[in-house]
């Protein structure tokens, strides 16, 4: 086995479900962060109450970027009728890897930010 074999386990049903539980948690976040941004007022009010919101919504924006844009090229990877079916599955497991041991990683950064699956 090769050190990324290693490192990139796949998600299993529980990350699933903490990954599920800490994406709602943090989209409510968004919506939190994007309604107190309408007035200047509430928006200090709720970031003197919740500081590290702005960084987690930014944080979570980014890293979303990255897994749609996995998920876009494992689409593309899906339809090229040049690869055969088990090239395919090979190249999607890479894919599925990488986005697991992103949002294994994303579960461990937003514990440490107190948002607990």
């Amino acid at each position: 086995m090769t050190g990324v074999q290693t490192c990139a386990l796949p998600i299993s049903t529980v990350d699933s479900r903490e990954w599920a539980s800490v994406k709602k948690q943090i989209e409510q976040k968004v919506q939190n962060v994007k309604s107190a941004h309408l007035e200047p007022r509430r928006y200090a009010n709720y970031m003197s109450q919740n500081p590290l919101d702005e960084v987690i919504v930014a944080t979570y924006n980014q890293n979303t970027a990255q897994l749609n844009a996995i998920s876009e090229q494992m689409n593309k990877i899906r339809v090229i009728k040049e690869l055969s079916p088990k090239e395919k599955q090979e190249v999607l497991k890479a894919f599925t890897l990488q986005q697991n041991l992103i949002k294994r990683n994303l579960i461990e950064t937003y514990r440490a930010y107190g948002i607990s699956p």
